[in-house]
């Protein structure tokens, strides 16, 4: 190095963590490829390359994409399927141990979000093709074991900061109210019960949310759920029905009716037209 003749750097001393690997792989869907639905013992973490689908995790559904990443966690049921023309195709990484959980939390994964956006999968596919051209054994060698810790640090430095509606600029309350509505969103909630749930006047959130969003709380709720129905609709091969009942809606009638009220067509209506 130009102008040093030493340089050292000591770390400071911690508790020994651990982060194992269980598996990792590739898969292109095909037209014949079945949804998968099971419980895992590890992490696996999915990235998607091309194609779009969905995916069902505790009691909620998600769209899935290109440059998304979902997490399946350990020992919960899930499914997940491919859309019928655009097919998925992803990389997934399986893990466990002491700083697994960290791992998660880093990057954005918890008990009310499964999916996360990535900026770019390029380099996080040529690790893992790397990985996959390796003869890898049963158990990973130090090569392999430096391109999944390169891997997994790549993966973080790919996310995208996801803010929502800006949700982390809003204040306090309004933030609140937002993220309630993200998490309750297939439950039957009302405004008065969310106001009393996270301790918020009625009449100022409603004044913050025509001030943020040019609509209301209530109307926030309506446009949220059928954000969800839009896209089930479009990328899944889900029933109306069950993504009436996904969404939070009572009835088939009361959902159809709402529907209509602000996309001008029916869920079948909406769906023939793609």
């Amino acid at each position: 190095m130009n102008n040093i003749n030493y340089y050292c750097n000591h770390f400071k001393r911690v508790k020994p963590n651990v982060i194992c690997f269980s598996q990792f792989g590739y898969e292109q869907w095909l037209p014949t490829t079945r949804g998968k639905m099971s419980k895992k013992d590890s992490y696996i973490l999915h990235f998607i390359v091309n194609g779009d689908g969905y995916y069902k995790v505790g009691g909620k559904s998600y769209v899935l994409s290109k440059n998304k990443a979902f997490l399946l966690p350990p020992n919960e049921k899930v499914d997940y399927a491919s859309g019928t023309e655009n097919y998925l195709e992803y990389f997934w990484i399986g893990f466990y141990g002491s700083s697994a959980d960290e791992f998660v939390k880093s990057a954005g994964f918890d008990e009310e979000n499964y999916v996360v956006d990535l900026k770019s999968t390029e380099e996080l596919s040529a690790i893992m093709e790397e990985l996959i051209a390796y003869n890898v054994g049963d158990v990973p060698d130090f090569f392999v074991l430096g391109k999944i810790y390169a891997f997994l640090d790549l993966f973080l430095r790919n996310l995208v900061e996801y803010r929502g509606d800006d949700v982390a600029y809003l204040d306090d309350k309004c933030s609140d109210a937002v993220r309630y509505i993200r998490k309750h969103y297939n439950e039957e909630i009302t405004v008065e019960k969310m106001c009393k749930d996270i301790g918020v006047e009625r009449t100022g959130l409603y004044k913050k949310f025509k001030e943020r969003f040019g609509i209301s709380p209530q109307n926030y709720i309506i446009k949220y759920r059928l954000n969800i129905a839009e896209n089930l609709l479009a990328k899944t091969t889900m029933t109306i029905t069950e993504i009436c009942k996904e969404c939070g809606f009572n009835t088939y009638a009361h959902f159809s009716k709402t529907f209509k009220k602000w996309y001008k067509l029916s869920p079948l209506q909406f769906r023939a037209q793609l």
